[in-house]
């Protein structure tokens, strides 16, 4: 889609100041959780954009959609898009999210008379739901890909349709294949390291050191390398896919116990 390219400039540092008044800011600050949007100013890259609307959070929810038996979802759904967002948010294990309890954190979107979904909010996958609460690295690689979605039933069509799971499966090895055992992934983790590696050493308001983000990036690439390795698995049928199959049998689960979710979630 173009605004990927358009908005997301990957090659470099993007920056990006939200300009607004003093006693607006401080509004916003204080109602927060009234999701309620207010007036600013944006500068990305120099380039100002006025009269901008923004909320602290924001979230919505698909159960205002009346859904059929699910005989006829690629009338109403973009389909294809729908189940690759689904196998890269199975692999993130993003539970603040549509996975998660609370089902939100996603917008729906139509395009020539289908929906398709907007997801965001990313910044506490891998585990980041579950660190404060006894959550372990092992559990997080080898969180179960045929029952990602716990906080809602609206995939349940996908999922129990034979086509619709070996699509999805399908992607999910098209990503474990090519993009973290392809070297795509080991690019660009090392690009970002080298845009922003200075930047984070020099950074007069960071909140740890700079030891401590060398500690985190090396985790986090470990527990990608780890979550692909148990995906394949996952697929191959070497490794128990569902939460039940994972309860009942824990013995080929890929082990991570050495990777410490809360120092890679700083």
């Amino acid at each position: 889609m173009e605004y990927e390219t358009a908005l997301f400039d990957t090659d470099e540092v993007m920056e990006v100041d939200i300009r607004m008044d003093e006693d607006t800011w401080e509004a916003m600050l204080a109602n927060a959780m009234s999701e309620e949007y207010y007036t600013c100013d944006v500068v990305i890259n120099g380039e100002r954009v006025n009269n901008v609307a923004i909320c602290p959070k924001g979230n919505t929810s698909l159960s205002a959609i009346a859904m059929d038996t699910g005989t006829d979802l690629e009338t109403y759904l973009n389909v294809d898009n729908v189940l690759k967002y689904m196998a890269v948010h199975t692999f993130s294990v993003n539970q603040d999210s549509l996975s998660g309890s609370m089902a939100h954190n996603y917008y729906l979107y139509e395009y020539e008379g289908q929906l398709d979904i907007l997801p965001w909010d990313y910044n506490l996958s891998l585990g980041g739901m579950s660190m404060g609460s006894g959550g372990d690295a092992t559990s997080v690689v080898n969180d179960p890909i045929d029952t990602p979605f716990s906080g809602t039933k609206f995939f349940n069509a996908f999922l129990e349709n034979e086509e619709y799971l070996a699509r999805y499966h399908t992607y999910l090895q098209e990503l474990v294949d090519e993009y973290i055992d392809g070297g795509k992934f080991d690019e660009m983790y090392e690009r970002i390291r080298g845009q922003i590696d200075e930047l984070v050493e020099e950074d007069p308001t960071a909140f740890y050191p700079y030891d401590e983000y060398e500690t985190a990036a090396d985790y986090l690439y470990r527990t990608v390398k780890l979550r692909g390795e148990s995906i394949k698995g996952q697929l191959a049928g070497t490794i128990p896919s569902t939460d039940a199959g994972q309860r009942q049998d824990s013995s080929a689960l890929v082990d991570a116990s050495d990777i410490n979710i809360s120092a890679m979630h700083r």
